[in-house]
């Protein structure tokens, strides 16, 4: 029985067998040419191909000239044929080692690309080449698809409306940015691409930026707001996410910016108001708290007041208790300045503009100053020695405005004694210059800009709000004016007021209002009087005052009382005084029971304070008269 051959026995006795199948097997095309072109040996693959797409096996198989068909495709416009001749001729001419080369031969129903590389074979004898034809298709087209998403996700950067750009971190150079960052900053694209991103931001804030980026992950927010500075100076909060990427083959962050100043902007104006009604609502309070004990005082130095009047009239000129009442009661008529001053302060009203002269205005606020200064500050003032400069003002703005500056030169003494001057002077034809002036620490040079900025303070926390000077800058520029500050470092300041000046009011004639003394003079003897008045100090004055005048009067303390009294038919009365401000029941209410009576008595309401509302309702019910407190007791 005969052997079995060995497997790939055939092969090793034929080597030529062996090489052939060794190129069959490769999915490469290959052929082998010689030193003149001419195909010598083809593999399967490159006979497939060449079946495949109508190739005649005499025009690319073993004997054909394959110089002559590069040639032909190249005379019929096939793209990059003639360069593929030229570099295959200088691989047969040993003018190089080896060509390589990508080309598209598209068929009429498939796209289709090609690797094709040209060696020479080294110790062949005559000189040979191999020709080697890869299919990368699938390579190709699948650069294609990243190519085509990678332009997509261009232009969703580009078309962005939002700022955005992709940075170096080591470098923190910008690589690419978007229109909405060469639109928002003003930088020009080259401008940017030579920039980094301390270049965009202000000096102070690069060493936390630098900290930042080296702390940064791959997704990463900013909590709060970065600066930037645009191409003309101007700086702008933003805020920032950023995402680590692969950009070009090296890490990068790209990064999406939101431009906040306008919000931030906004929610800073509105802090401000916030403050702002926080603020009013404290002084309301304070007004009110303030508007009470004044009230309450204006009522005991009234019984004051009255009490050192009746003393005084029974009092002989000599006698040695004269002069101690007439002081008593000069203290007195000062108290009830600082109380009425209080009065209208605690109770604002919207501002009237009218022109007035200025000199009282800044005499009855240096007064309410210096009751405010302790000893060791002296206030001066400067004015006119007449009325004939005059403005178109509210004489509580004025008293506000004058008051604020004159406490903030108190406090720049800094619990040193010192000099307060106010003063008021014509600056020329048509302008009359107020100012405040202080020869405490002064403002330094770097602060000074800021001074009238809301909520800027130099003052501990607690101990100011910073709104005082802007309040009274808007005051000011509400009325025309202009305010203006001078300051010298350890030598004091001087704030300045320009305000238009106007002509004065033409004088207007006086009514006398009688009061209930002059009332009650032309009464017969006799006659029944009707005092009311919560506060039994003034209620007992002033029946001791009509008493004087010879009447019959009767004073009660109590408003219910005093409507039960007049309920009474019984009751004979005459006139009726009644306070106005009284718990329970007002002199309102007392007016109305008075005009219900058979015989209504005339009425005199009496009050530290009038409005418009109870003016005319006083008018309404037939009122005789409406008395200030101060000008009866």
């Amino acid at each position: 029985m005969a052997q079995a051959e060995p497997p790939f026995a055939a092969c090793h006795e034929h080597p030529h067998t062996l090489a052939q199948a060794a190129l069959d097997s490769l999915t490469s095309h290959l052929c082998v040419l010689d030193a003149v072109g001419r195909i010598v040996a083809v593999n399967e693959p490159w006979r497939r191909f060449a079946a495949a797409n109508d190739g005649l096996p005499q025009a690319v198989g073993v004997g054909a000239d394959y110089l002559a068909v590069c040639d032909r495709a190249a005379a019929q416009g096939a793209p990059d044929a003639a360069a593929f001749a030229a570099a295959l001729r200088e691989v047969l001419a040993g003018q190089r080692l080896r060509h390589e080369s990508e080309y598209a031969c598209h068929a009429p129903h498939e796209q289709r690309w090609f690797v094709v590389r040209v060696t020479r074979l080294s110790g062949s004898e005559p000189p040979q080449v191999v020709v080697s034809r890869l299919d990368i298709t699938a390579r190709r087209q699948a650069e294609l698809a990243l190519h085509e998403t990678a332009h997509r996700y261009r232009q969703l950067f580009d078309a962005n409306p939002h700022p955005m750009w992709i940075y170096d971190p080591k470098t923190l150079r910008f690589l690419v940015v978007n229109d909405a960052a060469v639109a928002l900053y003003g930088y020009a694209r080259e401008q940017f691409l030579r920039m980094t991103l301390a270049d965009i931001r202000p000096a102070a804030d690069v060493e936390a930026l630098r900290a930042a980026v080296a702390r940064a992950s791959d997704d990463m927010r900013w909590p709060e707001p970065w600066r930037h500075r645009c191409s003309d100076g101007r700086l702008i909060d933003v805020e920032i996410s950023a995402q680590g990427i692969d950009f070009e083959g090296r890490p990068a962050r790209v990064v999406l910016a939101h431009d906040v100043t306008q919000r931030r902007a906004a929610e800073a104006r509105q802090a401000e108001l916030q403050a702002l009604l926080l603020e009013a609502q404290k002084m309301k309070a304070v007004g009110q708290l303030a508007g009470g004990i004044a009230h309450d005082f204006n009522n005991i130095i009234g019984a004051v007041l009255g009490n050192a009047a009746m003393a005084l009239a029974d009092l002989p000129p000599e006698h040695r208790a004269t002069a101690c009442v007439q002081q008593i009661q000069k203290a007195g008529l000062r108290a009830r300045s600082l109380t009425q001053k209080l009065l209208s302060f605690a109770r604002p009203k919207a501002p009237a503009l009218h022109v007035q002269p200025l000199r009282p205005l800044v005499l009855e606020a240096a007064e309410l100053l210096q009751a405010t200064l302790p000893s060791t500050v002296a206030l001066r003032t400067r004015v006119p020695d007449d009325d004939a400069l005059c403005a178109r003002v509210d004489a509580t703005q004025v008293n506000q405005v004058l008051m604020n500056l004159g406490t903030n030169a108190w406090h720049a003494l800094q619990g040193r004694p010192g000099t307060v001057e106010v003063g008021l002077e014509r600056r020329d034809a048509t302008t009359v210059n107020l100012w405040v002036r202080d020869d405490g620490c002064g403002i330094d040079a770097d602060v000074l800009p800021r001074i009238f900025d809301p909520f800027f303070t130099t003052k501990p926390a607690g101990q100011g709000t910073g709104l005082g000077l802007a309040i009274v800058r808007d005051i000011v520029s509400g009325l025309g004016g202009e305010l203006g500050v001078a300051s010298v470092p350890g030598r004091g300041s001087r704030f300045l007021i320009e305000l238009p000046l106007a002509d004065a009011p033409p004088a207007l004639p006086t009514d006398t209002i009688p009061g209930p003394l002059h009332m009650a003079s032309g009464m017969p003897a006799r006659r029944h009087v009707l005092v009311v008045d919560d506060d039994e100090a003034v209620c007992l004055l002033l029946t001791r005052l009509l008493q004087r005048a010879g009447l019959k009067v009767s004073g009660i303390c109590d408003a219910e009382q005093a409507l039960k009294h007049l309920d009474d038919p019984c009751q004979v009365i005459d006139l009726v005084v009644s306070d106005y401000n009284m718990p329970r029941a007002s002199g309102l209410d007392i007016a109305r029971a008075a005009a219900a009576r058979p015989f209504p008595p005339p009425v005199i309401l009496i009050s530290a304070h009038w409005n418009e509302a109870a003016l005319d309702t006083a008018r309404r019910l037939g009122v005789a008269a409406v008395l200030h407190k101060e000008s009866v007791v």
